[in-house]
C-alpha cells in the first residue's frame, strides 16, 4: 500500500473576498476527499490483483504435480 501525504500551507485563503475564499476552500475540501477514495480503491485493486495472480500460480504449480 502507498501512502501519501496531503500537506497545506496554511489554513484559510487570505483572500479579500471572503465569499469565494470559502467556495475555493470547499472545493479544494471536496478535492481532498476524491483523492483519498481514489488512493483507497487503487490500493484494493493492486491487492486484489496480487492476490489473484497468487491464485493463478499455486493453481499453475497444482496442475504441475
Amino acid at each position: 500500500m502507498r501512502i501519501a501525504e496531503v500537506v497545506f500551507p496554511g489554513t484559510c485563503l487570505d483572500l479579500t473576498d471572503r465569499d469565494l475564499a470559502s467556495e475555493i476552500e470547499g472545493i479544494l475540501r471536496c478535492m481532498e476527499d476524491r483523492v483519498s477514495e481514489v488512493a483507497i480503491a487503487l490500493s484494493m485493486f493492486e491487492d486484489a490483483i496480487v492476490d489473484r495472480m497468487d491464485e493463478e500460480q499455486a493453481t499453475c504449480h497444482e496442475l504441475a504435480l
